[in-house]
C-alpha cells in the first residue's frame, strides 16, 4: 500500500499507524528476511525507548524465543521426573501440582507433544532462579489470579522458597479526559500510548498518578488533572511545597537567617509538633512501602506532609522579627523540604527548587 500496490489489509489484522511504520522501516532498510522477527525488535525497541523517557531501566529483557530455544525445559522436566512428580495420561505429561497444593495436577506436555504455557513459564522461573535473585516477583493481569497456585507448586517442585516468590495483580487502567473515557480498541489501531500520555501530561504527572493507588487497585487517570497547574493536582500540590519552601530559604538567607542555626526546642506551636512527629515517620514509611511493595504508601505520606506544610505556611510566619525564632522555623521547613525532596526522587519525579 506504502508502495502505490493495491492491498487489502485483513480484516482480523492489527490496525494502526505504528503498522505502517514497521512497513516504512523495512523498505527504507532494504530488510528481507523474517519480517515478523523485524518487527518484533522494531516494537521492542520502541517500548525501551519508551520507558528510558519514563525513567525506566530494565537490565535485562528475556523473550519467550530463548526460553523455548535453552536448556531450560529439558531440566525442568529432568527435575520433575528425576522427583516422581510427573505422570502420563491419555499421552499427556501431568506434572503433580495437587501435591503441593494446587487444586488439581498439570498438564505439561500436550497429547499432540506440544508444551503448555505453564511448562515454558517453570523454565523460564528456573532462569530466574539460576540468575541468583533472592526475591522473585511477577506482575500479572487480574485474570491471572487463579495461576498463583499452580506457579507456586511449581516452584516448590523445583526446590525454590515460595515465601520469596510474589506475585503484583495489576488492576485496569482507564484514561478519562474531564467526564469521558478515552476509548481504544487495540484490534483497529485506536490506541493512546505511552509516549502519547507522557507527551500530554509528562513524567513526573504520569509516575505520580499511577502511584496513587494499589498495584491491584483500578485507576481512572484524569488526564485533565494531571496537566492542572493547581493545588488540586496532586503532583503539583507536592512539587509546590518543595520549591515552596526553596523559595522561603532564600529569602531567609537575604534577611540574614540560616535554618543551620535553628534551634528546634524553640518549635512550641502544635503545627508544628505536627510536623515534627510527621517527619519522624518518614524512614518507617520506607520501610513499610519496600516490605509490602506498595510505593503508593510513599506518595500518600508525600501528601500529608505536604497538606500539614502547606497548612502551617498559610497559618504561621515563618521568618518574623525574631531571627533565633525564624531560624529554628527554616530548620523546620527544610526537614520538610529535604523530606520531600528525597521521597520525591525515591518515586523517580523531579523535586524543582521553582514553579
Amino acid at each position: 500500500e506504502i508502495q502505490g500496490l493495491p492491498f487489502e489489509f485483513p480484516e482480523d489484522g492489527y490496525h494502526g499507524e505504528y503498522i505502517y511504520d514497521i512497513a516504512r522501516a523495512i523498505l527504507e532498510t532494504n530488510f528481507s528476511g523474517d519480517y515478523g522477527r523485524f518487527a518484533v525488535e522494531y516494537i521492542h525497541n520502541w517500548q525501551k525507548r519508551t520507558l528510558e523517557r519514563y525513567r525506566v531501566k530494565f537490565d535485562r529483557f528475556v523473550f519467550e524465543t530463548e526460553i523455548r530455544n535453552s536448556e531450560y525445559p529439558k531440566r525442568v522436566m529432568k527435575i520433575l521426573e528425576d522427583s516422581g512428580l510427573t505422570y502420563t495420561q491419555d499421552g499427556a505429561t501431568i506434572f503433580k501440582s495437587s501435591a503441593f497444593g494446587d487444586d488439581k495436577d498439570r498438564v505439561l506436555i500436550r497429547s499432540n507433544g506440544e508444551p503448555t504455557y505453564f511448562f515454558f513459564d517453570l523454565a523460564y522461573h528456573l532462569h530466574k532462579i539460576d540468575r541468583n535473585y533472592d526475591i522473585l516477583i511477577d506482575i500479572w493481569g487480574p485474570d491471572h489470579h487463579g495461576y498463583i497456585p499452580r506457579m507456586q507448586a511449581g516452584l516448590k517442585a523445583l526446590g525454590f522458597n515460595v515465601e520469596n516468590f510474589k506475585v503484583l495483580i495489576a488492576q485496569q487502567v482507564n484514561l478519562v479526559r474531564g467526564q469521558e473515557k478515552v476509548k481504544m480498541s487495540k484490534r483497529k489501531g485506536e490506541i493512546y500510548s505511552m509516549d502519547d500520555l507522557i507527551d500530554e501530561v509528562g513524567v513526573d504527572a504520569a509516575r505520580f498518578f499511577f502511584l496513587t493507588r494499589t498495584v491491584n487497585a483500578h485507576l481512572d487517570f484524569d488526564l485533565e488533572l494531571a496537566k492542572t497547574i493547581g493545588v488540586q493536582n496532586p503532583v503539583y500540590y507536592v512539587q509546590y511545597s518543595h520549591a515552596r519552601i526553596a523559595s522561603l530559604l532564600d529569602f531567609g538567607k537575604e534577611k540574614g537567617l540560616s535554618h543551620e542555626k535553628g534551634n528546634p526546642s524553640l518549635l512550641t506551636e502544635k503545627e508544628e509538633r505536627s510536623l515534627l512527629r510527621k517527619i519522624m515517620f518518614y524512614p518507617d514509611v520506607i520501610q513499610s512501602a519496600c516490605r509490602s511493595l506498595e510505593p503508593h504508601l510513599l506518595v500518600r505520606y508525600l501528601l500529608e506532609l505536604s497538606e500539614l506544610y502547606h497548612s502551617y505556611y498559610q497559618k504561621i510566619r515563618i521568618v518574623t522579627e525574631d531571627p533565633e525564632l525564624s531560624n529554628a522555623r527554616l530548620l523546620l521547613s527544610f526537614g520538610v523540604k529535604t523530606v520531600v525532596k528525597n521521597g520525591l526522587e525515591l518515586l523517580g519525579i523531579e523535586a524543582p527548587e521553582r514553579m
